[in-house]
């Protein structure tokens, strides 16, 4: 087994009986689409909370712990759009912080609204500056759900639980679409690329289309950083 030649025939059968990689296919818009349409008018808690969690981690090309790390006084929403400081991101080793704007389409699938909805019926004061997390766990009451008092973030195993449930009928392959959150950040930025967004709005939350953009990257006014999202058609 230490002849160079039977090493190379030893790793070849390998290879060759290995079980090949399969690759995740991104969320599209619209199967976020045919979910918001389904639940348009439904005011239960856990169903707005994973929408919201979707819709943002697709527009905002956001990686689990990011989202999950967000507190109240990370966001700011106004008539125009949803604006989100992370304090703390992989793609920021300076710890700089960086900052999300998503446009309010309007839509059924506008993230801003449906965030907006979630806040409401978790009984969020969004007036006041708080270090309590954005998304929780919940729990059941007499009258339904709420978030728990504790100041605990939501985790990735029921996140994933959560929202990958809430998405299953609507995907023609659920084991190439929902076993990972990843799924829906992937498909914010394909739908981003595919819509030709120009290099100089891309200062996305650190998401950076080449490596020219991010060199050549000068502060942009808030519509050109507001077309990334706009993009997405959502």
């Amino acid at each position: 087994m230490t002849n160079p030649f039977v090493k190379t025939v030893v790793e070849g059968a390998k290879r060759a009986n290995a079980k090949p990689v399969v690759k995740k296919t991104p969320i599209s818009k619209d199967v976020l689409k045919a979910c918001c349409e389904k639940y348009a008018t439904c005011n239960e808690l856990p169903i707005r909370r994973n929408i919201s969690v979707a819709l943002l981690l697709f527009a905002g090309f956001f990686r689990f712990s990011e989202l999950a790390g967000l507190t109240l006084k990370d966001i700011t929403i106004s008539d125009s759009h949803l604006n989100i400081q992370v304090t703390r991101s992989k793609t920021d080793q300076y710890r700089k912080g960086d900052e999300v704007v998503i446009i309010r389409s309007g839509k059924v699938t506008c993230p801003v609204v449906n965030l907006e909805r979630y806040m409401l019926l978790a009984n969020i004061n969004t007036s006041k500056a708080s270090s309590d997390y954005l998304f929780k766990l919940l729990v059941k009451v007499r009258s339904g759900f709420k978030l728990i008092e504790k100041v605990k973030p939501l985790s990735y195993t029921r996140a994933r639980e959560s929202v990958v449930g809430l998405l299953k009928e609507f995907v023609p392959d659920t084991a190439r679409y929902c076993n990972s959150l990843h799924s829906f950040r992937a498909g914010g930025a394909t739908a981003a690329a595919n819509a030709q967004v120009p290099d100089r709005c891309w200062k996305h939350h650190g998401r950076w289309r080449s490596d020219s953009a991010k060199d050549g990257y000068v502060e942009d006014s808030i519509d050109n950083r507001l077309l990334v999202s706009q993009s997405l058609g959502i």
